[in-house]
Protein backbone atom coordinates (compact mmCIF):
# COMPACT_ATOMS: atom_id res chain seq x y z
CA UNK A 1 0.00 0.00 0.00
CA UNK A 2 3.16 2.02 0.67
CA UNK A 3 4.32 2.44 -3.25
CA UNK A 4 0.54 2.97 -4.52
CA UNK A 5 0.11 5.90 -1.52
CA UNK A 6 2.91 7.36 -3.02
CA UNK A 7 2.37 7.16 -6.55
CA UNK A 8 -0.97 8.46 -5.89
CA UNK A 9 0.54 11.31 -4.31
CA UNK A 10 3.14 12.09 -7.57
CA UNK A 11 -0.06 11.93 -9.85
CA UNK A 12 -2.08 14.54 -7.49
CA UNK A 13 1.25 16.51 -7.32
CA UNK A 14 1.50 16.15 -11.29
CA UNK A 15 -2.25 16.67 -12.03
CA UNK A 16 -1.72 19.75 -9.78
CA UNK A 17 1.33 21.53 -11.18
CA UNK A 18 -0.29 20.97 -15.16
CA UNK A 19 -3.56 22.82 -14.00
CA UNK A 20 -1.43 25.55 -12.54
CA UNK A 21 0.43 26.20 -15.51
CA UNK A 22 -2.42 25.62 -17.40
CA UNK A 23 -3.85 28.80 -15.17
CA UNK A 24 -0.53 30.63 -15.60
CA UNK A 25 -0.23 29.65 -19.77
CA UNK A 26 -3.30 32.03 -20.89
CA UNK A 27 -2.10 35.50 -19.07
CA UNK A 28 1.28 34.83 -20.16
CA UNK A 29 0.95 33.82 -23.92
CA UNK A 30 -1.26 36.90 -24.63
CA UNK A 31 2.21 38.88 -23.02
CA UNK A 32 4.33 36.71 -24.04
CA UNK A 33 3.56 34.88 -28.09
CA UNK A 34 7.37 33.32 -28.23
CA UNK A 35 6.93 31.49 -24.73
CA UNK A 36 3.70 28.99 -26.02
CA UNK A 37 5.23 26.91 -27.76
CA UNK A 38 7.55 26.11 -24.35
CA UNK A 39 4.52 25.98 -22.52
CA UNK A 40 3.16 23.68 -24.73
CA UNK A 41 5.80 21.58 -24.67
CA UNK A 42 6.17 21.45 -20.75
CA UNK A 43 1.76 20.50 -20.97
CA UNK A 44 2.05 17.80 -23.86
CA UNK A 45 5.04 16.58 -23.98
CA UNK A 46 6.07 16.52 -20.22
CA UNK A 47 3.47 16.78 -17.80
CA UNK A 48 0.23 14.69 -19.49
CA UNK A 49 2.70 12.06 -20.19
CA UNK A 50 3.20 11.77 -16.54
CA UNK A 51 -0.16 11.49 -15.23
CA UNK A 52 -0.68 9.09 -17.47
CA UNK A 53 2.97 7.22 -16.48
CA UNK A 54 1.60 7.65 -12.82
CA UNK A 55 -1.76 6.61 -13.55
CA UNK A 56 -0.68 2.99 -15.43
CA UNK A 57 1.90 2.81 -12.30
CA UNK A 58 -1.29 3.41 -9.52
CA UNK A 59 -3.23 0.36 -12.31
CA UNK A 60 -0.26 -2.08 -11.59
CA UNK A 61 0.57 -1.34 -7.92
CA UNK A 62 -3.07 -2.31 -7.49
CA UNK A 63 -3.24 -5.07 -9.76
CA UNK A 64 0.16 -6.27 -7.48
CA UNK A 65 -1.42 -6.11 -4.23
CA UNK A 66 -4.11 -8.31 -5.72
CA UNK A 67 -1.44 -11.04 -6.55
CA UNK A 68 -1.47 -10.49 -10.55
CA UNK A 69 1.50 -10.35 -12.93
CA UNK A 70 0.31 -8.42 -14.89
CA UNK A 71 0.91 -5.18 -12.23
CA UNK A 72 4.65 -5.67 -12.76
CA UNK A 73 4.46 -5.76 -16.70
CA UNK A 74 2.61 -2.35 -16.51
CA UNK A 75 5.36 -0.47 -13.81
CA UNK A 76 8.30 -1.70 -15.59
CA UNK A 77 6.95 -1.98 -19.03
CA UNK A 78 3.42 -0.22 -20.20
CA UNK A 79 4.17 2.92 -18.21
CA UNK A 80 7.92 3.88 -19.30
CA UNK A 81 6.99 2.87 -22.56
CA UNK A 82 3.90 5.17 -23.24
CA UNK A 83 5.82 7.92 -21.29
CA UNK A 84 8.34 7.95 -23.99
CA UNK A 85 6.17 7.11 -26.70
CA UNK A 86 4.31 10.14 -25.46
CA UNK A 87 7.41 12.29 -25.00
CA UNK A 88 8.96 11.43 -28.44
CA UNK A 89 5.89 11.36 -30.60
CA UNK A 90 5.25 14.97 -29.44
CA UNK A 91 8.51 16.66 -29.56
CA UNK A 92 9.30 15.05 -33.50
CA UNK A 93 6.01 16.65 -34.37
CA UNK A 94 7.07 20.06 -33.37
CA UNK A 95 9.99 19.31 -35.69
CA UNK A 96 7.41 19.67 -39.37
CA UNK A 97 10.32 17.00 -40.82
CA UNK A 98 9.36 13.42 -42.07
CA UNK A 99 13.03 13.03 -41.29
CA UNK A 100 12.63 13.90 -37.32
CA UNK A 101 9.77 12.19 -36.75
CA UNK A 102 11.65 8.45 -38.38
CA UNK A 103 14.75 9.67 -35.85
CA UNK A 104 12.15 9.79 -33.09
CA UNK A 105 10.96 6.30 -34.41
CA UNK A 106 14.05 4.48 -34.56
CA UNK A 107 14.65 6.01 -30.93
CA UNK A 108 11.66 5.12 -29.44
CA UNK A 109 12.56 1.54 -30.70
CA UNK A 110 15.52 1.19 -28.93
CA UNK A 111 14.38 2.72 -25.46
CA UNK A 112 11.64 0.15 -25.73
CA UNK A 113 13.50 -2.39 -26.22
CA UNK A 114 15.82 -1.86 -23.68
CA UNK A 115 13.08 -1.60 -21.38
CA UNK A 116 11.55 -5.10 -22.70
CA UNK A 117 14.77 -6.48 -22.07
CA UNK A 118 14.88 -4.67 -18.55
CA UNK A 119 11.62 -6.55 -18.05
CA UNK A 120 11.95 -9.86 -18.84
CA UNK A 121 13.33 -10.99 -15.71
CA UNK A 122 10.82 -12.57 -12.85
CA UNK A 123 8.53 -14.63 -15.82
CA UNK A 124 8.68 -18.11 -16.97
CA UNK A 125 11.15 -19.23 -19.32
CA UNK A 126 9.30 -19.16 -22.44
CA UNK A 127 8.49 -14.99 -21.73
CA UNK A 128 11.37 -14.38 -20.88
CA UNK A 129 12.53 -15.76 -24.41
CA UNK A 130 10.00 -14.04 -26.02
CA UNK A 131 10.88 -10.34 -24.58
CA UNK A 132 14.33 -11.00 -25.33
CA UNK A 133 14.06 -11.62 -29.02
CA UNK A 134 11.40 -9.01 -29.62
CA UNK A 135 13.71 -6.78 -28.15
CA UNK A 136 16.40 -7.46 -30.32
CA UNK A 137 13.65 -7.54 -33.45
CA UNK A 138 13.11 -3.84 -32.32
CA UNK A 139 16.84 -2.88 -32.30
CA UNK A 140 17.28 -4.47 -36.03
CA UNK A 141 13.91 -2.74 -37.00
CA UNK A 142 15.74 0.41 -35.38
CA UNK A 143 19.25 -0.31 -37.30
CA UNK A 144 17.29 -0.40 -40.60
CA UNK A 145 15.57 2.76 -39.88
CA UNK A 146 18.80 4.42 -38.81
CA UNK A 147 20.22 3.29 -42.39
CA UNK A 148 16.95 3.91 -43.81
CA UNK A 149 17.44 7.86 -42.85
CA UNK A 150 20.74 8.14 -45.31
CA UNK A 151 19.01 5.58 -48.29
CA UNK A 152 15.71 4.32 -48.36
CA UNK A 153 16.48 0.97 -50.13
CA UNK A 154 18.80 0.06 -47.19
CA UNK A 155 16.00 -0.09 -44.75
CA UNK A 156 14.51 -3.04 -46.44
CA UNK A 157 16.48 -5.83 -45.72
CA UNK A 158 16.23 -5.16 -41.90
CA UNK A 159 12.52 -4.48 -42.50
CA UNK A 160 12.42 -8.42 -43.39
CA UNK A 161 14.39 -9.28 -40.66
CA UNK A 162 12.63 -7.57 -38.20
CA UNK A 163 9.32 -8.66 -38.79
CA UNK A 164 10.41 -12.46 -39.14
CA UNK A 165 11.72 -11.78 -35.59
CA UNK A 166 8.42 -11.00 -34.37
CA UNK A 167 6.74 -13.52 -36.03
CA UNK A 168 9.47 -15.70 -34.01
CA UNK A 169 9.26 -14.30 -30.91
CA UNK A 170 5.30 -15.18 -30.94
CA UNK A 171 5.86 -18.31 -32.12
CA UNK A 172 8.22 -18.92 -28.87
CA UNK A 173 4.93 -18.47 -26.48
CA UNK A 174 3.84 -21.79 -27.20
CA UNK A 175 6.41 -22.07 -25.00
CA UNK A 176 3.76 -21.71 -22.65
CA UNK A 177 2.74 -25.14 -22.96
CA UNK A 178 5.00 -27.21 -21.23
CA UNK A 179 4.67 -30.48 -24.04
CA UNK A 180 6.23 -28.01 -26.60
CA UNK A 181 8.78 -25.88 -24.54
CA UNK A 182 11.31 -28.32 -26.04
CA UNK A 183 10.36 -26.92 -29.20
CA UNK A 184 10.03 -23.52 -28.64
CA UNK A 185 13.69 -23.30 -26.64
CA UNK A 186 14.77 -24.85 -29.75
CA UNK A 187 13.30 -22.02 -32.26
CA UNK A 188 14.41 -19.32 -29.72
CA UNK A 189 18.33 -20.98 -30.15
CA UNK A 190 17.68 -20.64 -34.21
CA UNK A 191 16.39 -17.29 -33.48
CA UNK A 192 20.26 -15.92 -35.36
CA UNK A 193 20.29 -18.23 -37.98
CA UNK A 194 16.14 -17.47 -39.08
CA UNK A 195 17.06 -13.56 -38.92
CA UNK A 196 20.01 -13.62 -41.12
CA UNK A 197 18.84 -16.07 -43.62
CA UNK A 198 16.01 -13.53 -44.30
CA UNK A 199 18.28 -10.18 -44.06
CA UNK A 200 20.76 -12.04 -46.84
CA UNK A 201 17.34 -12.58 -48.60
CA UNK A 202 16.43 -8.90 -48.19
CA UNK A 203 19.37 -7.70 -49.05
CA UNK A 204 20.39 -9.46 -52.12
CA UNK A 205 16.68 -8.42 -53.08
CA UNK A 206 17.82 -4.52 -52.64
CA UNK A 207 20.57 -5.37 -54.74
CA UNK A 208 18.74 -6.66 -57.78
CA UNK A 209 16.82 -3.57 -57.60
CA UNK A 210 20.32 -1.03 -58.79
CA UNK A 211 20.25 -0.66 -62.25
CA UNK A 212 23.88 -2.49 -62.66
CA UNK A 213 21.97 -5.75 -61.66
CA UNK A 214 18.39 -5.09 -63.39
CA UNK A 215 19.48 -7.58 -65.96
CA UNK A 216 20.26 -10.97 -63.29
CA UNK A 217 17.33 -9.64 -60.91
CA UNK A 218 15.22 -12.62 -61.67
CA UNK A 219 18.18 -15.03 -61.00
CA UNK A 220 18.82 -13.28 -57.70
CA UNK A 221 15.44 -13.15 -56.68
CA UNK A 222 15.21 -16.66 -57.47
CA UNK A 223 18.37 -17.84 -55.60
CA UNK A 224 17.47 -15.77 -52.76
CA UNK A 225 13.62 -17.64 -52.73
CA UNK A 226 15.35 -20.90 -53.13
CA UNK A 227 17.59 -20.22 -49.89
CA UNK A 228 15.15 -19.40 -47.25
CA UNK A 229 12.88 -22.44 -48.93
CA UNK A 230 15.49 -24.74 -48.88
CA UNK A 231 16.40 -23.43 -44.96
CA UNK A 232 12.88 -23.27 -43.98
CA UNK A 233 12.31 -27.18 -44.89
CA UNK A 234 15.68 -27.61 -42.83
CA UNK A 235 14.62 -26.26 -39.57
CA UNK A 236 10.96 -27.32 -40.19
CA UNK A 237 12.43 -30.67 -40.06
CA UNK A 238 14.96 -30.52 -37.23
CA UNK A 239 11.56 -28.83 -35.02
CA UNK A 240 9.97 -31.56 -35.92
CA UNK A 241 12.66 -34.32 -34.97
CA UNK A 242 12.56 -32.01 -31.52
CA UNK A 243 8.83 -32.18 -30.50
CA UNK A 244 8.94 -35.85 -31.56
CA UNK A 245 12.11 -36.30 -29.24
CA UNK A 246 14.40 -38.10 -31.96
CA UNK A 247 16.99 -37.87 -30.81
CA UNK A 248 16.34 -38.76 -27.07
CA UNK A 249 14.62 -42.02 -27.97
CA UNK A 250 17.38 -43.25 -30.34
CA UNK A 251 19.88 -42.38 -27.41
CA UNK A 252 17.49 -43.91 -25.24
CA UNK A 253 17.07 -46.94 -27.54
CA UNK A 254 21.25 -47.32 -27.53
CA UNK A 255 21.03 -47.19 -23.89
CA UNK A 256 18.51 -49.92 -23.46
CA UNK A 257 20.95 -52.22 -25.99
CA UNK A 258 23.74 -52.10 -23.34
CA UNK A 259 21.94 -52.64 -20.78
CA UNK A 260 21.62 -55.81 -21.34
CA UNK A 261 25.73 -56.13 -21.37
CA UNK A 262 25.49 -54.49 -17.86
CA UNK A 263 22.90 -57.06 -16.55
CA UNK A 264 25.79 -59.48 -17.15
CA UNK A 265 28.11 -57.33 -16.17
CA UNK A 266 25.89 -56.83 -12.57
CA UNK A 267 26.63 -59.73 -10.68
CA UNK A 268 26.30 -58.28 -7.34
CA UNK A 269 24.11 -60.17 -4.80
CA UNK A 270 22.46 -57.33 -3.65
CA UNK A 271 19.53 -56.86 -6.05
CA UNK A 272 19.56 -52.82 -4.92
CA UNK A 273 22.52 -52.45 -6.97
CA UNK A 274 22.00 -54.82 -9.64
CA UNK A 275 18.78 -52.28 -10.06
CA UNK A 276 21.30 -49.04 -9.18
CA UNK A 277 23.63 -50.41 -12.13
CA UNK A 278 20.95 -50.76 -14.67
CA UNK A 279 19.39 -47.15 -14.02
CA UNK A 280 23.04 -45.53 -14.72
CA UNK A 281 23.77 -47.20 -17.77
CA UNK A 282 20.34 -46.81 -18.77
CA UNK A 283 19.37 -43.41 -17.68
CA UNK A 284 22.74 -41.73 -16.53
CA UNK A 285 21.19 -41.82 -13.20
CA UNK A 286 24.31 -42.26 -10.77
CA UNK A 287 22.98 -41.13 -7.20
CA UNK A 288 21.40 -44.62 -6.43
CA UNK A 289 24.47 -46.38 -7.32
CA UNK A 290 27.06 -43.94 -5.47
CA UNK A 291 24.98 -44.19 -2.78
CA UNK A 292 24.80 -48.20 -2.62
CA UNK A 293 28.30 -48.44 -3.43
CA UNK A 294 29.28 -45.97 -0.60
CA UNK A 295 27.51 -48.33 1.82
CA UNK A 296 29.20 -51.56 0.09
CA UNK A 297 32.32 -50.43 0.40
CA UNK A 298 32.23 -48.53 3.57
CA UNK A 299 30.75 -52.39 5.26
CA UNK A 300 34.17 -53.22 3.57
CA UNK A 301 36.22 -50.84 6.16
CA UNK A 302 37.64 -48.90 3.61
CA UNK A 303 38.25 -45.18 4.96
CA UNK A 304 36.04 -42.69 3.36
CA UNK A 305 39.22 -41.51 1.17
CA UNK A 306 39.84 -44.77 -0.16
CA UNK A 307 35.62 -44.52 -0.94
CA UNK A 308 35.98 -41.71 -3.00
CA UNK A 309 39.30 -42.99 -4.78
CA UNK A 310 37.34 -45.59 -5.81
CA UNK A 311 34.21 -44.06 -6.87
CA UNK A 312 36.37 -41.17 -8.42
CA UNK A 313 35.26 -42.08 -11.78
CA UNK A 314 31.33 -42.22 -11.08
CA UNK A 315 31.06 -39.13 -9.76
CA UNK A 316 32.82 -37.40 -12.07
CA UNK A 317 30.96 -38.58 -14.87
CA UNK A 318 28.65 -36.24 -16.53
CA UNK A 319 25.93 -37.60 -18.96
CA UNK A 320 25.97 -36.55 -22.88
CA UNK A 321 23.33 -34.26 -23.74
CA UNK A 322 22.51 -34.60 -27.51
CA UNK A 323 19.73 -32.33 -27.77
CA UNK A 324 18.37 -30.92 -30.97
CA UNK A 325 19.86 -31.96 -34.43
CA UNK A 326 19.74 -31.61 -37.77
CA UNK A 327 18.51 -34.19 -40.14
CA UNK A 328 22.54 -34.67 -41.71
CA UNK A 329 23.50 -35.15 -37.67
CA UNK A 330 21.34 -38.46 -36.92
CA UNK A 331 24.33 -40.58 -37.20
CA UNK A 332 26.50 -38.46 -35.28
CA UNK A 333 23.93 -37.84 -32.25
CA UNK A 334 24.09 -42.17 -32.66
CA UNK A 335 27.44 -42.48 -32.28
CA UNK A 336 27.81 -39.90 -29.17
CA UNK A 337 25.43 -42.26 -27.31
CA UNK A 338 27.15 -45.22 -28.16
CA UNK A 339 30.40 -43.86 -26.75
CA UNK A 340 28.49 -42.64 -23.48
CA UNK A 341 27.38 -46.30 -23.15
CA UNK A 342 30.43 -47.13 -23.14
CA UNK A 343 31.71 -45.14 -20.64
CA UNK A 344 28.75 -46.11 -18.65
CA UNK A 345 29.61 -49.89 -18.74
CA UNK A 346 33.13 -49.43 -18.31
CA UNK A 347 32.59 -47.54 -15.10
CA UNK A 348 30.46 -50.53 -13.82
CA UNK A 349 33.04 -52.90 -14.78
CA UNK A 350 35.08 -51.18 -12.79
CA UNK A 351 32.65 -50.34 -9.60
CA UNK A 352 31.99 -54.36 -9.82
CA UNK A 353 35.99 -54.74 -9.73
CA UNK A 354 36.19 -52.49 -7.11
CA UNK A 355 33.23 -54.21 -4.52
CA UNK A 356 34.42 -58.25 -5.98
CA UNK A 357 38.23 -57.09 -4.43
CA UNK A 358 36.12 -55.73 -1.06
CA UNK A 359 34.05 -58.91 -0.80
CA UNK A 360 36.74 -61.52 -0.90
CA UNK A 361 38.66 -59.54 1.55
CA UNK A 362 36.21 -59.59 3.85
CA UNK A 363 35.19 -63.16 3.56
CA UNK A 364 36.29 -65.44 6.81
CA UNK A 365 39.30 -67.82 5.94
Amino acid sequence: MGGLTANASRLIAAAAVTVIIYLIAVPMTSRYPGARLLIDWIMNAILLPLIIYYGIVIAGDYLTGRGHDAGAALRRLVAPAVFIYLLVSYTAGLIHSSKASDAGLVLYLFTLAGLIRRARNGWGTAVRAFMSRLSASLVIYGVGGLLGLAYAPMAVPFMYAAIAGVIISIAILMGLRESVLGVAMDLNGLYPMIVTIILLMGVAVTLSSLPPLLAYSQYIDLAAIAVVLIAMILISHRLYLTYSRASEKMAEKVYEQFSREARLVSTAEDEAIANAIIGFVEQGRKEELIAYATHALTLCGLSINEVMTALRELMDYRQRGIGSIWIWEVERAKREAESDAVTRINIVKELMTQLSKCSKSTKPK
